[in-house]
């Protein structure tokens, strides 16, 4: 092996790791609460100023704030809320945003929630998330401030019993539920008819909590010693993450050497411009690097304008194919890198080559929601009615400009049938 290909070698190992970190990689969200789900408050304001229905309803959630308010997200929370977002209880949602939060345990979640509905009445399951999690404090606040405990007040106090949880049970009687006689004891905690009245009495006992049963029989109890076997008991989450890592036995999986970030990725790119600057790729320009990937292709999955400049002057060619299939152009536009593709495009880079899965440039920008590189594309004769599976690139389009996309794809190709 020369000394050319060593360095070639180490050009392709420090391009393939400037590649996008996991979390940039991913799809683009293609709706409101995809984008809220994923905690960006930024892209939320985004896809609103666009003019999605900040209520919209989507498979599983019942609005963008209740798919937050239960993954704890409050920036977004307060993003929604200044928007006019709905925090109550939607009569053919099964949880609102307030018993999501409470149910996840996001008490900061909830407590801004309560401050933003005027009439807490119909947040009921809150109350029963609050009493089922242990959480008294917030049970109390829940209640003093207007809560119902609903209709299936006993089942709530059944609940908290069977949790071992000694301050909300004590709340809730304080509150007027009867231990002894509700229309829920006849059923039992799935709902299913029991053979004799299901107290929450009992259901304390089958977990072992005596000292909630004493409460509910009415005997007194040394509060500090039921206090202090309440603080004792261990979450479920850390139970669960524990059994977790037995059950892995400690093993470890392999995993691939992560990008680079910050100064390391920095300082990578610097190395990468000296060798490239120092002729080091004389006649290797097209060498290949991990995963197949032409020395190209890899400086345009890293978006490095600059080194996509240095290796098209080095002679790399701008058409050159990785092993799957993508060319630099196809990898620039997947994942938005506006200033290589215009650079791609001025080196005549093909626009309509396809890589292995039969997608061009054009529906790998659509698919990454980049409404520029769709621009750049189309500008430069971009088939917009090339299909694959019967899809378009209008069909890929996703995205905040999403429509836009579309509207942009729609009009090329009713120019491309009158030409």
């Amino acid at each position: 092996m020369t000394g050319i290909e060593d360095e070639a070698g180490e050009i392709a190992a420090l391009l393939h790791a400037l590649r996008l970190p996991a979390a940039a990689r991913q799809p683009p969200p293609s709706s409101l609460t995809a984008a809220a789900v994923q905690g960006d408050a930024e892209l939320v304001g985004a896809f609103l100023d666009a003019g999605s229905d900040v209520d919209e309803r989507s498979v599983g959630f019942a609005s963008p704030l209740q798919a937050v308010a239960g993954r704890g997200l409050l920036e977004v929370v307060e993003v929604l809320l200044a928007r006019g977002a709905d925090p109550r209880q939607k009569a053919d949602a099964v949880y609102s945003p307030l018993s999501s939060a409470v149910m996840h345990g996001h008490l900061d979640v909830a407590l801004r929630l309560m401050d933003a509905i005027d009439d807490l009445s119909g947040e009921s399951k809150a109350v029963t998330q609050a009493a089922a999690r242990g959480e008294a404090g917030f049970l109390d606040i829940l209640l003093e401030r207007g809560a119902s405990l609903g209709e299936h007040a006993g089942h709530v106090l059944r609940l908290a019993a069977r949790g071992g949880h000694f301050a909300c049970v004590k709340r809730l009687l304080a509150a007027g539920v009867d231990p002894e006689t509700h229309p829920d004891y006849a059923l039992d905690l799935f709902g299913q008819p029991a053979e004799a009245p299901y107290l929450p009495r009992q259901a304390a006992l089958d977990q072992g909590h005596v000292h909630v049963a004493a409460l509910l029989s009415g005997v007194a109890v040394d509060e500090s010693a039921a206090a202090g076997v309440e603080a004792k008991k261990e979450s479920p989450v850390a139970a669960l993450a524990q059994l977790a890592a037995a059950l892995r036995g400690g093993r470890e999986e392999k995993a691939e050497v992560p990008p680079l970030e910050g100064d390391a990725r920095r300082q990578a790119v610097g190395r990468v411009r000296e060798r490239l600057r120092a002729g080091a790729l004389a006649g290797e320009a097209d060498r290949k690097g991990p995963g197949g990937r032409p020395l190209l292709v890899l400086a345009a999955d890293a978006g490095e304008a600059e080194i996509v400049d240095a290796l098209l002057a080095a002679g790399a060619r701008p058409s050159a194919a990785a092993d799957d299939g993508d060319t630099a152009l196809i990898a620039a536009a997947r994942w938005g890198h506006r200033a290589v593709v215009a650079r791609l495009l001025a080196a005549g880079a093909d626009v309509e080559t396809r890589n292995g899965d039969r997608l061009t440039a054009l529906m790998a920008a659509a698919g990454r929601g980049d409404l520029e590189c769709v621009r750049l594309l189309l500008a430069a004769g971009a088939d917009p009615d090339a299909r694959v599976r019967g899809r378009s690139a209008r069909g890929f389009a996703a995205g905040v400009h999403k429509k836009a996309i579309r509207g942009l794809v729609e009009q090329a190709a009713e120019r491309r049938a009158q030409s």
